[in-house]
């Protein structure tokens, strides 16, 4: 009883509304790509044909970089998909008259837990939390994750740049700003699984050790008669 009532204080402190630094923390988002970030380029002449030998998607190397036809290996680590444009154009522009380029990046975001389809998603700059969790199926309840897997979006956890958040993503019950979140390139949101799945899952477990002992021993009696 102890146990479950200073749980119950713990998650209640937890789920205090973020602080207005920390929520500012929050609203700060970055935009340039990271490494695992998608860079979509396409390369027109001023006449509007596409160049199809440099256009193309490339994922972003661990070292923050792209390799491009004729430019190399290009650094684009925390740069805007508007910033790559204006540089590739900079670049191209001394191999081509006039070339239009065009730049679509896409974040790498990471959803875990009980989702219907956890994993990592690129989404469009613009995304926000509640589009993450839309991309990886919504929180998985009993039906989809199996009956001692319900979801917990109560205590979800949230993590930028290192920093941990615990945020309440309940459709009902959060707080709607934390929904329109923009996402970031490496955030991690973890929805958990909920106690009481975590506990009927370790009944099932022992339920059928124990089983399985009484079974045994049952036909160890039986050979033995």
């Amino acid at each position: 009883m102890l146990r479950t009532i200073a749980r119950s204080i713990l998650l209640a402190t937890l789920l205090l509304p973020p602080s207005l630094a920390a929520q500012d923390r929050l609203r700060a988002v970055s935009y340039g790509v990271r490494p695992g970030d998608e860079v979509t380029i396409r390369v027109f002449t001023s006449a509007g044909a596409q160049l199809q030998e440099v256009s193309g998607t490339r994922i972003v190397d661990p070292d923050g970089r792209i390799f491009l036809p004729y430019l190399g290996s290009v650094g684009v680590s925390g740069l805007s998909a508007t910033q790559i444009r204006q540089l590739l154009a900079d670049e191209y522009a001394l191999l081509y008259s006039d070339p239009v380029v065009e730049v679509v990046s896409k974040l790498k975001v990471n959803v875990t837990g009980a989702v219907r389809n956890p994993g990592h998603y690129l989404l469009d700059p613009s995304s926000t939390l509640i589009d993450a969790l839309a991309n990886a199926g919504g929180v998985g309840s009993e039906v989809d994750l199996g009956y001692y897997a319900a979801s917990d979006p109560e205590a979800s956890r949230f993590v930028r740049n290192g920093e941990l958040y615990i945020l309440d993503l309940r459709p009902n019950t959060g707080d709607p700003s934390v929904f329109s979140v923009p996402v970031q390139s490496g955030d991690w949101i973890h929805i958990p699984i909920a106690e009481r799945s975590r506990v009927r899952e370790t009944v099932q477990f022992w339920s059928g050790i124990i089983s399985l002992a009484l079974s045994t021993a049952a036909l160890i009696i039986l050979v033995g008669g």
